[in-house]
């Protein structure tokens, strides 16, 4: 399997700042980290245009939380399949 930037783990800094954006309700933000960390720049693309939208609307409708969710389910899934440490960037979200 092919691993992004040679890791086989979540840095425990990366799972911590995920950690935080959560706890600020900032999921989009954390969901964008997990893209950039596993090197899915058009994801990471998609979520900062999601989070545009949101800021503009002021709030995640339906149509978007729909679609975060989408973007959200893949990443999930990358994460599970290339790292170790996988439960631990879960448990941060």
């Amino acid at each position: 399997m092919n691993r992004p930037n040679n890791k086989d783990q979540f840095s425990g800094s990366v799972i911590r700042h995920i950690a935080q954006l959560t706890d600020e309700n900032r999921h989009t933000e954390a969901l964008k980290e997990i893209a950039f960390e596993l090197g899915e720049m058009f994801v990471k693309q998609k979520l900062i245009e999601l989070n545009r939208a949101h800021h503009n609307v002021g709030y995640m409708t339906e149509e978007l939380l729909v679609e975060r969710n989408t973007y959200k389910t893949h990443l999930l899934c990358r994460v599970n399949e290339i790292y170790a440490n996988a439960d631990d960037v879960l448990e941060a979200l």
